[in-house]
């Protein structure tokens, strides 16, 4: 118990120093991004300080409100001093809108959270989608079906999800609002030993915002081939 009221203690004299120093505009403890600021982009690591050794931090707690109707957005315990809003869940998130971020610590596993971090600090999200791109496979992957599921990283306020297929000279295009497809879902179906480069657009508030990144996925030479046997013994199981 007197360790915690040290600990406590150090906190609050710590804090206490730290506020006198800081800006009329606010007091802060985060040290990335700047309170008040915008995110470059919604996956940005946000900061706070981590507290001097002689604090022995066991948790890290971020509480997330919208602070204008004070609701609570969401809560991130974690041993890191840092977490990024996607930890929050791209659907309780909006772009261009600003969040209170408050702090509180727990010093042992009890988990007794104390907001000794204060006030909190604002920060706003950015005012257009994130780039997306193909996550699964890697890119440069060797696929053996021609069915496998292509994830893009989602994308915060995205309304659709454009993928422009190229094998060749030839295009194809599929729009959809799952951010995945299928090269079997292109016009014309898709071909084994063939070497696919894909783009993933997103569409927010009625315009597509193209990505500057393509990904290579390769179908093996033996993709057309192995998806008919297992269709074929589907059939004699039957």
């Amino acid at each position: 118990m007197k360790k915690t009221f040290f600990c406590l203690g150090l906190i609050i004299m710590l804090f206490t120093s730290c506020n006198q120093d800081s800006s009329p505009s606010g007091v802060t403890f985060f040290i990335i991004p700047k309170c008040g600021s915008q995110l470059t982009d919604i996956s940005q690591s946000i900061f706070c300080r981590q507290l001097p050794r002689e604090i022995p931090v066991y948790r890290y707690r971020f509480i997330v409100k919208d602070p204008v109707t004070s609701n609570l957005v969401g809560i991130i315990d974690t041993p890191k001093n840092s977490f990024n809003m996607v930890n929050l869940g791209l659907n309780n998130l909006a772009l261009g809108k600003t969040y209170k971020i408050e702090v509180q610590v727990a010093l042992d596993a009890s988990l007794n959270f104390t907001t000794v971090i204060n006030p909190p600090c604002t920060l706003r999200t950015p005012d257009l989608p994130e780039k997306s791109s193909i996550i699964i496979p890697q890119c440069g992957s060797i696929v053996n079906t021609l069915w496998t599921n292509i994830f893009a990283k989602q994308t915060l306020g995205a309304e659709k999800y454009r993928f422009v297929v190229v094998d060749g000279t030839r295009v194809r295009i599929i729009e959809t609002t799952e951010s995945s497809f299928q090269l079997s879902d292109l016009s014309g179906g898709a071909a084994a030993n063939t070497q696919y480069s894909i783009r993933v657009d997103v569409l927010y508030k009625g315009i597509w915002y193209q990505s500057d990144q393509l990904c290579s996925i390769i179908t093996s030479p033996t993709a057309t081939l192995r998806q008919s046997t297992i269709l074929q013994q589907l059939f004699i199981n039957k």
